[in-house]
């Protein structure tokens, strides 16, 4: 898949499966690779009825594992949605963003550094958080 700008590298995006339309139903069952799913709000979906891009509760709107339209889409209607990243999922932080004041005391052990830094101390000599 082509990205303009940096290609995500993680955030848990999700390709929601097509509904099958029937010119009927306004509400469809939310599902990705089959399985149920529930997004946390229709503010974490973009989805496209008919190759329009539709607004958050306003074109659709979800309530649980479910996603509902005001108008019941034709069949075969041109439809896709993605659900991005899950909102508490912050995955691997970038190189250099981690801060000292970010790392709790006491939480990194000896063997974490590099064979180098450990021939040059001892767990007698590393006094964290100081």
């Amino acid at each position: 898949m082509a990205y303009l700008g940096n290609t995500p590298q993680i955030g848990q995006y999700r390709y929601m499966d097509t509904p099958a339309f029937d010119g009927v139903q306004t509400t469809f069952p939310i599902t990705v690779g089959g399985a149920s799913f529930t997004p946390p709000t229709a503010y974490a979906m973009m989805v496209s009825l008919n190759n329009v891009i539709l607004n958050p509760t306003v074109g659709f709107s979800i309530s649980g594992s479910n996603i509902s339209f005001p108008t019941p889409p034709a069949a075969l209607t041109p439809f896709f949605a993605v659900i991005m990243g899950d909102t508490l999922y912050t995955g691997t932080p970038s190189d250099g963003t981690v801060t000292n004041s970010k790392i709790a005391n006491a939480t990194i052990g000896y063997s974490k550094f590099s064979t180098t830094t450990q021939a040059t101390l001892t767990a007698n000599q590393i006094i964290f958080g100081v």
